[in-house]
């Protein structure tokens, strides 16, 4: 294993490790207001899909394929298990509850960063070779 690949494992470790413990040890919603941007969706809803978007990303990074729609899919698929793993664990917490509108934006947020990386990607390999003179 590369080093720069080891520092993309570690880097999904940490990601899912900050995950765990607001997920599970932190204190449920410290700090967190009632309304997020656009007052629409709560802002712990908008935290749930950061995270998860940034989950998505380095699971992207971390397990690249030559193809972006299967590395997108890998990192949506492996971003969305572990936010239902982390609501599944929640609900026999006394102080956190199995919330699915919380495993929602987790999923939303893995979603959109896996579509980015795809977008991204295909547009790189559809990109002409750039000539150097």
């Amino acid at each position: 294993m590369k080093g720069s690949e080891r520092v993309r494992l570690v880097v999904v470790a940490l990601v899912a490790t900050v995950l765990a413990y607001f997920s599970l040890l932190a204190a449920p919603d410290v700090g967190v207001g009632a309304a997020g941007p656009l007052g629409v969706v709560s802002r712990d809803k908008w935290f749930h899909a950061a995270g998860y978007a940034a989950l998505g990303l380095a699971l992207a990074a971390a397990f690249r394929r030559r193809s972006a729609v299967g590395t997108a899919a890998l990192a949506a698929g492996g971003a969305v298990a572990y936010g239902v793993g982390m609501e599944l664990l929640q609900g026999p917490l006394s102080a956190r509850t199995l919330d699915p509108l919380d495993a929602t934006a987790n999923a939303a947020g893995a979603v959109l960063a896996a579509a980015c990386w795809w977008a991204i990607g295909r547009r790189r390999s559809a990109a002409p070779p750039s000539s150097q003179s």
